[in-house]
């Protein structure tokens, strides 16, 4: 109780993941192709996005995008 409200330890900083969260995946073939599918899309993502930040209202998101196509009624690519 005698503590303050925000304090936190001053100790050693808790240890990183080596795996990145966002792929599941224990086999290294399957988790390197999920991971460069991954890529893959955040590339065609980023460009799309430069392009309709840019103006462009026709332009082909990648499937998977979501908020996107709900709130702005993007074009998105068919899944495959």
């Amino acid at each position: 109780m005698a503590q303050h409200w925000n304090h936190a330890p001053t100790t050693t900083k808790e240890p990183r993941r080596k795996l990145d969260p966002r792929v599941a995946e224990r086999d290294p073939l399957r988790r390197s192709a999920a991971l460069a599918r991954l890529l893959d899309f955040w590339r065609d993502y980023r460009l799309a996005w430069l392009r309709f930040a840019a103006g462009d209202r026709a332009v082909l998101f990648p499937a998977g995008t979501y908020a996107l196509r709900v709130r702005f009624r993007v074009f998105c690519a068919d899944t495959a």
